[in-house]
């Protein structure tokens, strides 16, 4: 693993770099978190095979990756033990499928906090609503139906950590999306994987919590 350097370039925010950083804990592999200004971005903007952030420099910028959830896949694949994108082929298409629902759910975030006026962050709003509900109840539904604490049977795998990582986006948004009556498996599945031993300290230090 330490054969190779890796640099994460972002923001100082959480964002779509989040779930890089968590993986990166999560294996114990040390990389440097380059977060930079909107100005210094603007530069560095051409060296981003599409001009969007975060990027993975590895090995001093030989090799650079974009989009975040081709970084993490790439992440889980090389670092994360055997199993960690999913043991079978259709185990790594769910994993998949509940990364992308994951990330789905930013999109309507933006458009709340893009909205200009009053009516249509009302109906950004409304759209928003729609968004979570249809991801935490489809969460809710499949960690309901079998058997494993997590998303898939094998135990924790890279969907684990997307799903952390949304259910705590939405808990810094508006604790109320969180509902532990209604989501009472998504609510477990939280708190097992904030406490997991190795995103533990990480987890503590940076993403304080009103509900857990």
């Amino acid at each position: 693993h330490s054969k190779h350097s890796y640099r994460l370039v972002y923001f100082d925010s959480e964002g779509r770099a989040e779930p890089i950083r968590l993986l990166f804990h999560f294996f114990g592999v040390p990389f440097e978190d380059a977060r930079i200004t909107k100005e210094e971005w603007a530069e560095k903007k051409k060296d981003s095979p599409f001009e969007t952030a975060p990027i993975l420099e590895i090995d001093g910028g030989k090799k650079i990756l974009g989009d975040s959830i081709a970084i993490s896949r790439f992440l889980a694949k090389t670092l994360g033990p055997e199993g960690f994108i999913g043991k079978t082929k259709s185990d790594a298409a769910k994993a998949d499928s509940f990364v992308y629902a994951a990330v789905d759910v930013f999109m309507p975030m933006y458009l709340v906090k893009l909205a200009q006026d009053d009516e249509k962050k009302i109906t950004a709003m409304e759209f928003l609503k729609t968004v979570v509900s249809r991801f935490l109840r489809s969460v809710e539904k499949h960690l309901a139906a079998h058997e494993s604490p997590y998303v898939l049977p094998s135990g924790v795998s890279w969907a684990d950590i997307y799903v952390l990582f949304m259910v705590h986006t939405l808990e810094v948004a508006d604790p109320i999306f969180i509902d532990k009556e209604e989501y009472p498996h998504v609510f477990a599945h939280y708190v097992k994987m904030r406490g997991h031993p190795k995103i533990k300290d990480y987890i503590e230090e940076k993403w304080p919590s009103k509900i857990v």
